[in-house]
């Protein structure tokens, strides 16, 4: 998807290979601000218990996609995000004076959001590790291009971003664009994720919900036999008695 905004810029420079970005942010935006939470998503992901598979390795067979299909959905929606991500933009600074690398920074910061909340969608599992890698991947790129705005002077000839970043988030416009941007891009692949899981839900999750249940269920019956084979024990009471010692009264 990120790619494909630099395409998109190219009808709008003459095809010159120049970019809306920093050269900095364009390094290390696939390289350290969205890599580290796919892998995590990769390392944590199930959709079923490990006791759940290893009483019914049928399962893994169970839980297979159509790939070739999976696969050109998700071209076809990279496709229409980086659309979106780019031309929502383009068409709130159409007419005004910003620079190129004011112009860049709600696509980029867009595009960072977008990717974030496209793997929560996609997620199956979602635990407070993942919170706090996204919260950090996010935090990581705005903190990034904040210091960059604010003492870069000659660090990326020849473009100069001192100061468009900070003049940029310092602006409401910038938010608004960023989050009708974000929302608009992620509908569709939102309201598919929801039709799909109804319609077709994975047999690997239903089974290992019928399995959690059967599970459930069998230990609260065993806990309840457990509890009617032990022994109604008396303890001797007597009113007159603080210390419990044994006495000819006893209360059930």
């Amino acid at each position: 998807m990120f790619v494909n905004l630099l395409f998109w810029y190219q009808f709008f420079c003459g095809f010159s290979g120049s970019v809306m970005t920093n050269a900095w942010v364009l390094i290390l935006f696939n390289l350290l601000f969205t890599s580290v939470p796919p892998l995590l998503c990769g390392v944590l992901d199930r959709h079923t218990a490990a006791h759940t598979l290893m009483q019914r390795p049928q399962l893994y067979s169970a839980s297979k996609v159509s790939v070739p299909r999976m696969f050109w959905v998700t071209v076809l929606d990279a496709f229409y995000q980086s659309l979106v991500c780019f031309f929502v933009p383009y068409c709130a600074c159409a007419g005004s004076s910003v620079s190129v690398l004011s112009f860049g920074s709600p696509i980029n910061a867009s595009a960072l959001l977008i990717i974030l909340l496209h793997q929560v969608i996609e997620s199956p599992t979602l635990t407070w590790i993942h919170a706090l890698v996204w919260l950090l991947s996010a935090a990581s790129y705005f903190g990034f291009v904040l210091l960059l705005g604010l003492f870069c002077v000659t660090c990326s000839p020849p473009t100069n971003p001192l100061g468009a970043e900070t003049l940029q988030m310092s602006e409401p416009p910038f938010y608004i664009i960023c989050a009708l941007t974000t929302v608009t891009a992620l509908i569709p692949r939102l309201l598919f994720r929801a039709l799909f899981n109804t319609l077709h839900p994975s047999p690997a999750v239903l089974k290992s919900a019928q399995t959690d249940r059967e599970d459930s269920g069998n230990y609260w019956r065993k806990r309840q036999r457990w509890n009617q084979s032990r022994p109604k024990n008396r303890l001797p009471v007597c009113a007159d008695n603080p210390g419990l010692e044994p006495c000819s009264d006893t209360v059930s």
